[in-house]
This record gives C-alpha cells, structure tokens and sequence, in this order.
C-alpha cells in the first residue's frame, strides 16, 4: 500500500493553515470556552496526545502518520489550534498542532459530528475522536472523524 500522509497536497494544505494561524494571531483577545459534545471526561483514548509534551507528541503523530495501520480506527485526544478554510465549495476543518518553539506545524484534518457547535478560527481547543484514512483529490489523508468532544482552551 502506498502511503501518502504527507504529498505535496498536503504539504500546500499545510501550508496554507500555517499562513491562516500566523495572519490570525491577535493580541488581548480572551478564546471562547466552549464545551460540545457528548465524550464523558472519564472516557480514555487509545492515544492522548495531550498527556505529552510537544517534542514527544510530534514525534507521535509522525509515527501516526508513517504506520496509519496501527493507529485507524483508535480513539485521540489532542489539543491544538483550530483552523477551517473553504476550497472549490469544500469546507476543510483542521487541526494545528504546533512543534518545539512554533517550528514545524503537524495537521490533522477533521470531520465532525453534526451536532458539535463549531469554535472560532485560532482559538486552541481540545478534540477527542476516531484516527482514519481518506481518498481524496488522489491522494490519501489522514484525519480525526466523528469528533465526540470539543473544548474550547
């Protein structure tokens, strides 16, 4: 099996997130708190991305995405920031999960669940889902879907 987690699409896609995040930035302004969903905080992931610190969790989520076979359909939890974008009428969803000292940004997309109210672009939030695969635009993808739980840090 081909595995592509990481093709030039998803290089320009991360790309293009990276440069939302960093034109977004503001000073001051105090995120949202939002809670969503129906996880129960006493639910543990197969995979807590949160419980690491973020030299550990890069190198996690670059394992994630080398052997996506060992990790589909294993539930994550991991806090980033979120960012969405609308391509050819196509509503994207991710997550920014930022390296030692802002280099090197790692993305998971998302799909949610319908009944999760959506957070504001830039605001940190914490997510808890299923890890998947996808084919799209000729390529495979990698992602969280049926997102339980939303927190808005």
């Amino acid at each position: 099996m081909k595995k592509k987690g990481f093709g030039i699409c998803s290089c320009v896609i991360a790309l293009c997130v990276m440069c939302a995040v960093l034109a977004g930035c503001s000073e001051g302004e105090e995120p949202e708190r939002v809670r969503s969903g129906a996880a129960d905080d006493a639910v543990k992931p197969d995979v807590d991305l949160t419980a690491l610190g973020k030299v550990i969790a890069h190198a996690k989520i670059t394992e994630m995405y080398e052997n996506p076979d060992d990790y589909i359909g294993k539930t994550i939890k991991v806090k980033g920031e979120y960012e969405a974008e609308t391509w050819q009428n196509t509503d994207y969803h991710y997550l920014v999960i930022q390296g030692e000292e802002g280099c090197c940004p790692q993305v998971f997309q998302l799909r949610w669940n319908d009944e999760i109210e959506r957070p504001s672009r830039g605001n940190t939030i914490e997510v808890f889902g299923v890890f998947d695969e996808h084919d799209e635009l000729d390529d495979t993808w990698y992602r969280i879907i049926t997102v339980e739980s939303v927190v808005a840090l």
